[in-house]
């Protein structure tokens, strides 16, 4: 993996407390979601979670100070063992995991379709003659994505170099993706707004269903443990959150430090095809961040998933679909490094609205891209 330098500046933090998420589940849909069913829920693509809350009002202060000339260089400490950071440059690693829908359906009523699926290159190819903007390819492979992510090449539209030229060359991204995996339940299972918002916490379960298939895929085909570990110690290079409070964010904290989901189908925030309103819609979240999850506390008790029998888990993590363009997968990853959406996420009830539109990738800018 190359290095490349670059530096992020994120100014825009004060931005993000200023736009708080809706979390948590709606109003009159807690007293009908049953036992063992995360209730969390929101009605935009970055909802909030207290570690990024706290992260975010640190960052506000430390900004402040630095506009007044108090703080300089990539880290600040705001209050005796508060650190936080303020810049970034190298690349990141991101580690992607491909899964593709199963037959059952899950127990609870409240998520039953009794449609299987969907698997992966089932997406119909489009009608030209009328679709110009769905994105498609008769089969969407392990390195159809490391292309769309990765690619280097020049004039390639990929993630990596979208992230080189807006930053002058001073960060970009890497990564691997994996095989296909399948999740035992259907879309339904996973994707249905059952919380009253477009994104509800269901997409968790997804996430540690598709990391444990993936481990099990691993240790079927020979790996060890060990082997499984090392692997993935590539991906925690990074203590995000400052666990140990020492102000060194270089450092590994048992977290994969970008994880990426890809599930099969369309997403919901483009119609989701077949599945439609059951379809996940494209999103950066923190899973269990209550620390109540299936596999217990976590590390620090910071919550999230834990990646099979590995010493590794998974908080923070972006989702999108399988057609998901250049563009969906480089706005969500733009979450996962602070920056925040630049349209307007209270609803618009004044009808008065002067949008960024197709100007920036952080409003509709992210869509009709391959």
């Amino acid at each position: 993996m190359k290095t490349a330098y670059l530096k992020i500046v994120l100014i825009l933090a004060l931005l993000l407390v200023a736009v708080v998420p809706v979390v948590g589940a709606a109003s009159g849909s807690a007293n009908q979601i049953p036992d063992g069913i995360p209730p969390e829920g929101a009605n935009n693509d970055n909802p909030s979670h207290p570690l990024g809350d706290q992260q975010n009002a640190l960052r506000v202060q430390a900004v402040a100070s630095q506009m007044n000339g108090k703080v300089n260089g990539p880290v600040a400490e705001v209050a005796k063992g508060q650190f936080v950071q303020l810049e970034r440059e190298g690349e990141d690693s991101i580690w992607t995991v491909i899964a593709e829908f199963g037959p059952q359906d899950h127990p609870a009523p409240i998520l039953y379709s009794g449609i299987p699926g969907p698997l992966h290159n089932e997406i119909p190819e489009p009608d030209r003659s009328v679709d110009n903007t769905t994105i498609w390819t008769p089969d969407f492979t392990e390195a159809y994505y490391e292309n769309l992510l990765f690619s280097e090449a020049p004039g390639a539209v990929s993630m990596r170099n979208f992230y080189i030229e807006e930053s002058s060359n001073r960060y970009t991204v890497n990564g691997d993706v994996t095989d296909w995996v399948q999740v035992p339940y259907n879309a339904a299972a996973y994707g249905r707004n059952y919380c009253g918002g477009i994104v509800c916490a269901q997409t968790w379960v997804f996430v540690n269903h598709s990391v444990d298939a993936w481990y099990n895929a691993q240790i079927t085909a020979g790996k060890t443990p060990a082997e499984i570990n090392d692997y993935l110690a590539q991906f925690d290079v990074w203590d995000r959150y400052d666990m140990d409070n020492d102000g060194n964010f270089n450092e590994p904290d048992g977290y994969i430090d970008h994880f990426q989901s890809v599930h099969a189908g369309e997403g919901e925030e483009t119609g989701g095809g077949a599945q439609g309103t059951d379809a996940i819609w494209s999103h950066r979240w923190y899973a269990y961040y209550s620390a109540n999850g299936p596999d217990g506390a976590g590390p620090n008790s910071f919550g999230g998933v834990r990646v099979g029998n590995s010493n590794y888990w998974i908080g923070d993590y972006t989702i999108e679909p399988e057609n998901g363009g250049v563009g969906v997968f480089t706005h969500e990853f733009g979450h996962d490094l602070g920056l925040p959406d630049l349209y307007d996420t209270s609803g618009n009830t004044g009808g008065a609205e002067n949008s960024t539109g197709f100007w920036t990738l952080y409003s509709s800018g992210s869509y009709g891209s391959t």
